[in-house]
């Protein structure tokens, strides 16, 4: 279950600075590591939820309604 947690934590940290810091982010000065912000993000994203449904089928994580 961690393998998942872990990722989505981080890319709620992510997205939580990109959105209080889109001015640096989108300016001229911004460094290489900056600007591959909202790449990183959208790679923790996708990866959080491909694991979350690959564990599904395998009965490792159970949804209780």
């Amino acid at each position: 279950m961690c393998c998942f947690l872990v990722p989505l934590a981080q890319a709620v940290a992510t997205s939580i600075y990109r959105r209080n810091n889109r001015n640096a982010i989108n300016s001229a000065e911004a460094t290489l590591l900056k600007r591959n912000i909202p790449a990183l993000e959208k790679m923790l994203w996708g990866g959080s939820v491909m694991l979350i449904v690959d564990h599904l089928p395998k009965q490792e994580e159970q949804i209780y309604f």
